[in-house]
């Protein structure tokens, strides 16, 4: 067994890359595919998959979006990480459909992991979303 120390990542930038049908549904120690993704689009800090038309994960986070007055979450994430179940078990975020054209409705994105919490501190603007 291998353990690699978490380094966070400060996220300034993110691009919407489609990933066609590619699946993460269980979290694997092979990342190559979004490593990849990140090397394709090295003038971003982070890129947002989408499938199909629909907002899915970063690839090192679930996303959460604001709307000003309540926090969303995607149904249609390709990996349901332990902290977003958490926030939806606990009524701290709803899950929605989003997709590439609902972003004009939220203010912003909020990455989260069992490393990085939902805080109003760490929103990006959905502006520097990238299409």
């Amino acid at each position: 067994m291998t353990f690699t120390p978490y380094i966070y990542k400060e996220i300034k930038t993110l691009k919407l890359v489609d990933i066609g049908n590619w699946d993460y549904s269980y979290k694997y120690a092979d990342r190559s595919f979004m490593t990849n993704l990140l090397s394709e689009n090295k003038d971003f800090d982070e890129v947002i998959m989408t499938q199909h038309g629909f907002i899915t994960d970063c690839t090192i986070a679930n996303l959460i979006f604001w709307d000003g007055a309540n926090w969303f979450t995607s149904s249609t994430p390709l990996l349901k990480g332990t902290k977003r179940q958490q926030l939806l078990d606990k009524q701290e975020v709803m899950e929605t459909q989003i997709r590439i054209e609902d972003l004009g409705k939220y203010e912003g994105v909020c990455l989260i992991n069992a490393f990085r919490d939902l805080s109003v501190t760490s929103l990006q603007p959905v502006s520097v979303i990238v299409k």
